[in-house]
């Protein structure tokens, strides 16, 4: 049996200390592992990053990175060999490539729902596990504020009926169940049905939690079909492309956390509600620096 060079030993340290499931991007991952072991040695290179995963001493790994070229199935076998990935972690990794070169929506998302139970067995999740499930399916919130419109009189079949993108009876029946055990909603002993409660289900800004990416990825994908759902005098899509200095960019952010915030104050001042809307904000970059 071969052994493995000084620089491979190095590499799979890197390996071991760096958490594979943070990762939704296999050029990520390898960006992070090159320069884990950079770190340890000044004269370390993509050649040499390249022969310790397996490959010939080229640019290859780097032109993965960069997204000059993809990586297959068969070199992520490869380099999950060269890196001793095993269980969890292994299958995460696999995954991981399949859902990158996956491009029809429903296989990325039977993909994503894998990475995440793979993620759930590797590591403890950063959020509780009911709070994760909350995030876990777009309908939760909404259900959650529908509870407080006027005319909810706690039938499960009226919220089915009210909703302009569709769920199954049983998918509100377990939502509602899901409210209640998290403390937003609760039985009124008035009214005798289920009513909004004065607490949140709120994340920090930045959590990185594969249960908010899905979050916000089907409300994504939601907003997208409400182009042709939802009559054009009931929505408002907009976009403005700029170009601005790379500093600009914390200024950008704050503008749009001070708007939500606000968005999220009318709540409280415009009393009573009578419809429950999605306000999407997205902000990206076209162009790399």
């Amino acid at each position: 049996m071969p052994v493995a060079s000084a620089s491979k030993v190095t590499l799979r340290q890197v390996a071991a200390e760096l958490a594979l499931t943070q990762f939704l991007s296999h050029r990520d991952y390898l960006r992070a592992l090159y320069l884990g072991a950079k770190a340890r040695s000044d004269t370390y290179s993509y050649l040499k990053f390249a022969e310790d995963l397996g490959f010939s001493r080229t640019n290859v790994i780097r032109l993965i990175i960069s997204g000059q070229r993809p990586l297959t199935s068969k070199a992520a076998e490869r380099i999950a060999k060269a890196l001793d990935l095993h269980g969890a972690d292994r299958r995460f990794w696999t995954t991981l490539i399949k859902y990158g070169n996956a491009r029809l929506p429903a296989e990325r998302d039977n993909l994503f729902r894998l990475l995440m139970s793979y993620k759930t067995k590797s590591q403890p999740t950063e959020l509780d596990p009911v709070q994760a499930e909350y995030f876990s399916e777009w309908y939760h919130p909404v259900i959650r504020e529908m509870t407080g419109l006027a005319e909810f009189n706690g039938d499960p079949e009226w919220l089915k009926a009210r909703l302009t993108f569709p769920l199954r009876l049983e998918q509100i029946k377990r939502s509602l169940e899901l409210l209640e055990k998290l403390g937003v909603i609760h039985v009124d002993g008035e009214r005798g049905h289920f009513v909004r409660t004065a607490g949140r289900i709120a994340t920090d800004a930045e959590i990185d939690s594969m249960a908010i990416v899905r979050f916000h990825q089907k409300m994504i994908e939601i907003g997208r079909e409400s182009i042709t759902v939802v009559p054009e005098d009931s929505r408002d899509i907009r976009a403005v492309t700029v170009t601005l200095p790379k500093a600009a960019l914390p200024l950008l952010k704050g503008k749009i956390e001070e708007w939500v915030a606000q968005i999220a104050a009318m709540e409280e001042d415009m009393q009573p509600g009578e419809q429950v809307i999605q306000v999407n904000v997205q902000m990206f970059p076209f162009t790399k620096t």
